[in-house]
């Protein structure tokens, strides 16, 4: 997004309206973004100095497992002419789900379950680097464990992953959230979910993506009909098993769907009656699978307008069936749903972020370590996060410090994205002025644009503001972060 500083409202304005005109939905989840990040000089400096200040207070702990099971090219792509499969598989790239950016590998070998207890190992130790930072004064708000899939550690391997949580921060308190992403497949019975529940997860989130075997076999996951049978048993487990909020993820404008072959997805997922469903638009990025395919025109994607259409059939559908829009992904229909994590973030608790994928957004500053998409690369930052725990060094290679204006940033595009809005109060008493005087021209963009409401203390997205909340929240990002962005090269 470039904006023109010297004429910004005109800018804004002018970017938001094109936004809406062409029905784009981004997701914006945090701020600022990895891409956005610098190298860092000392690690151990720039952790310490990011937490400082916080001696009490509560914490959320994400902890990331980079690794997933092999997928497949699609053989649609395979039966094309004029292509051979060996530049198919470069086209494609490391053998992970067509639209997936996210750091992480596929694991291969008849080893697997020893290279990830080895990796659950190292996470268990990385988490005690922190007895120095962290202690009785702090307690854990949320646990989320993310990936990759993480279901492909075995119960045994989060045992001692929460053995050194309790080491930091003493007992895990019994009524937080602990929530694991899983992939169907990677759960093979009901006594393997009751083992995960029994150890303390209560939230378990299926990235099922959809239900029609053709959208399963472009993504690259297996072209059978009973993968679409364990997708539906393992949700009938984790309810068995006593999850206290089931959620599943739907994509829109995957490669071969259809207007009625999404709805029968959203369908079946609300037949299964989950506590929260998640709805993700495709983003076709050049460094994934699917974004490459369409460079080299062997995958036509769908439009902005096609997507918008799913969307607007789907928030009737899922009303309808008392499911309540939360965010502009997700919809809840008991109060155990949601997403505490995010809500966590949302309103402004710092998070400690474990593993080679984990971001930390600190009080001060945001770090990690080095970012990727491709195999080789991914593989070489594994590898050097894994020899820093071992020299009990920071995994910290980049990061980004958050100054006054940074911050108040920060809370306006975090908590504007969250259901209850910008409490303009709290803001004010923390920043000395009001959240429209320090940002007049970016208010005064998504005001006249209908998207915003102002009452009691708060300034909350309404129902459009929703569906654009990704698309306005962008033009609060400063112009720091935007150069970074557009320098950004991904590897």
């Amino acid at each position: 997004m470039k904006i023109d500083y010297n004429n910004r409202f005109k800018t804004l304005d002018s970017l938001l309206k094109n936004a809406i005109n062409e029905q784009k939905r981004e997701y914006t989840y945090t701020y600022p973004p990895k891409r956005a990040y610098n190298e860092i000089n000392d690690p151990d400096e720039f952790v310490r100095q990011a937490w400082e200040g916080y001696e009490e207070g509560a914490v959320a702990l994400y902890a990331h497992i980079p690794y997933c099971p092999p997928r497949q090219i699609p053989q649609p792509l395979l039966q094309k002419p004029n292509i051979k499969s060996d530049e198919l598989q470069e086209i494609w790239g490391k053998e992970s789900c067509g639209f997936c950016n996210l750091f992480g590998i596929p694991v291969y070998g008849n080893d697997w379950k020893e290279q990830i207890s080895d990796y659950m190992n190292t996470l268990s130790d990385e988490i005690l680097l922190y007895e120095e930072i962290f202690g009785q004064n702090h307690e854990i708000a949320s646990i989320y464990f993310g990936g990759g899939t993480p279901s492909l550690g075995s119960p045994e391997d989060f045992t001692k992953v929460f053995e050194s949580i309790r080491d930091i921060f003493g007992e895990i308190p019994e009524d937080i959230e602990i929530s694991l992403e899983a992939s169907p497949e990677t759960i093979k019975s009901f006594d393997e979910m009751k083992d995960y529940r029994d150890i303390g997860f209560n939230r378990i989130s299926f990235g099922i993506q959809s239900f029609n075997l053709d959208e399963i076999t472009m993504i690259g996951r297996p072209a059978q009909r009973s993968y679409l049978k364990t997708s539906k048993d393992v949700v009938t487990w984790a309810k068995q098993a006593g999850f206290k909020n089931i959620n599943i993820d739907l994509i829109m404008g995957l490669p071969l769907q259809t207007k009625e072959n999404f709805n029968s997805s959203l369908a079946q997922a609300i037949d299964l009656d989950p506590d929260t469903i998640t709805l993700y638009s495709i983003a076709m990025r050049g460094e994934t699978g699917f974004g490459r395919c369409v460079s080299h025109n062997l995958i036509q994607p769908h439009s902005p307008q096609f997507i918008a259409e799913l969307y607007d059939s789907a928030r009737t559908l899922l009303e309808d069936e008392g499911y309540k829009q939360k965010t502009s992904t997700q919809w809840i229909k008991q109060e155990t749903g949601g997403y505490k994590q995010q809500e966590n973030m949302y309103n402004m608790i710092p998070e400690l972020g474990v593993g080679a994928g984990a971001r930390t957004a600190a009080l001060n500053a945001h770090y990690s370590i080095d970012y990727a998409v491709s195999y080789e690369e991914s593989k070489k930052i594994i590898d050097q996060w894994n020899q820093k725990i071992k020299n009990r060094d920071f995994p910290a290679t980049h990061g980004f410090i958050l100054d006054k204006d940074e911050k108040k940033r920060k809370r306006i595009i975090l908590q504007l994205l969250s259901p209850n809005g910008l409490n303009s109060e709290n803001y004010q008493k923390e920043f000395e002025n009001h959240p429209n005087d320090d940002f007049p021209e970016e208010f005064a963009a998504i005001g006249i644009n209908e998207l915003i409401e102002e009452g009691e203390g708060f300034i909350y997205f309404n129902e459009k503001g929703i569906q654009y909340s990704s698309v306005a929240t962008r033009l609060f990002w400063s112009e720091r972060v935007e150069q970074a962005v557009s320098e950004y090269k991904t590897k």
